[in-house]
């Protein structure tokens, strides 16, 4: 992992040295087209137990599994000012924790769709209403009740894109909604004439990701964060 992260970060700082801004898509212009693509080179999922009875889990963080996971996403203008927005992204998380007193299964796949519907506000900062859509999977229940609560999650957000040097940008978004809280900082360069290279650092928190149906673990909750580095390509048309 170390070494992979260490050559994507090494492609992107070459990248530079090549020779308007392009991610995120800043024109919401009719037929004007935006896709994104990459991976998250460090994301993790902890999953956090909380009111649990025993010592061992009480309040806890139960560390995730480190995996390289993809992510994708297309924005299209509609007209001046409007555009609609898919984005997706895959991410694990450990799927089994054991402990002295039990053991707990955990959703071990997790799906992310976005559907937003976005408004360019001036030139630089734009606004976003959707859906955030939530799904998980066990690769077992393990005989602990657990289940996974696939979900659909309204939330606003806004994002800002500021010129740096020459064809450098950085870039933020941040988004919020019940059960919801997430945002992303970056910075972007354009390596040729409708692509821009992607680093960035995105955070994530879901709460109430899941539930017990045994009724012995029936106060226990679970929610889930994930952090990590994204690197990825925009193509702008």
């Amino acid at each position: 992992m170390k070494k992979q992260t260490i050559f994507l970060t090494s492609v992107f700082v070459l990248g530079m040295s090549a020779s308007v801004l392009a991610a995120p898509l800043t024109d919401y212009s009719l037929g004007k087209v935006s896709f994104q693509v990459g991976i998250n080179t460090l994301n993790d999922i902890k999953s956090v137990v909380k009111n649990a009875t025993f010592a061992d889990l009480k309040d806890d963080t139960l560390d995730g599994h480190e995996k390289t996971k993809p992510y994708a996403g297309v924005t299209v203008g509609l007209c001046k000012g409007i555009a609609v927005q898919y984005r997706y992204e895959q991410l694990k998380s450990n799927p089994s924790v054991d402990t002295s007193s039990r053991s707990f299964n955990l959703p071990n796949k997790i799906k992310l769709q976005e559907y937003n519907l976005r408004y360019l506000y001036g030139k630089m900062l734009s606004l976003y209403a959707g859906d955030y859509h939530v799904k998980f999977s066990n690769s077992s229940d393990g005989g602990d009740g657990f289940k996974a609560k696939s979900q659909d999650l309204l939330h606003i957000g806004a994002t800002c894109v500021i010129p740096l040097i020459g064809n450098l940008c950085a870039w933020g978004d941040v988004g919020i909604g019940k059960d919801l809280y997430h945002y992303e900082v970056g910075v972007g360069y354009k390596i040729a004439k409708n692509i821009c290279l992607d680093l960035s650092y995105k955070y994530l928190r879901l709460d109430k990701i899941g539930e017990y149906t045994n009724q012995s673990l029936a106060n226990v909750k679970v929610d889930g964060k994930t952090r990590g580095v994204r690197l990825g390509l925009t193509f702008n048309f």
